[in-house]
């Protein structure tokens, strides 16, 4: 099975279109669920989540226990890595840093992010780093073969 990183923004755009399967993120999300490749996370993606769901613009969104939700939806659904790789210095911040250690020690094939910086990498330690809409456009061309 295909493993691929979500990055927060494609998590919390995803989770907030969710129901409407509003935008790409959405669609990655509902690939997701369906099966089509498992999802890696860890603790630093988790906590950036929890404080990026937090914000008024998605507690809007998601409505009043939405976030609570959609926090139980990713937790008990993506596998976590506890084991992340030694990245630092590769990306813009350090945060980004622990993404990419993420996908790298979750020996994923894809990280899909919004970030453009991130995604100006291209590849990182056999990671391909694309956008939402690019992955999915890949999932659905791999579906077909």
């Amino acid at each position: 099975m295909i493993r691929v990183v979500a990055d927060t923004n494609v998590l919390a755009s995803g989770l907030a279109g969710y129901d409407a399967l509003e935008g790409p993120a959405a669609f990655v999300l509902r690939a997701w669920q369906q099966r089509r490749f498992d999802l890696v996370a860890s603790g630093p993606i988790f906590e950036e989540l929890e404080r990026t769901l937090a914000k008024p613009y998605f507690r809007q969104r998601l409505g009043p226990t939405g976030a609570l939700e959609a926090l139980d939806f990713v937790r008990e659904g993506a596998l976590f890595v506890t084991q992340l790789a030694d990245v630092q210095g590769v990306a813009t911040t350090a945060a980004d840093d622990l993404i990419l250690a993420t996908a790298v020690g979750g020996e994923v094939g894809h990280l899909v992010t919004g970030d453009r910086q991130l995604r100006n990498l291209g590849e990182y330690e056999g990671v391909r780093i694309v956008g939402p809409r690019e992955f999915v456009d890949w999932l659905a061309a791999v579906d077909s073969d």
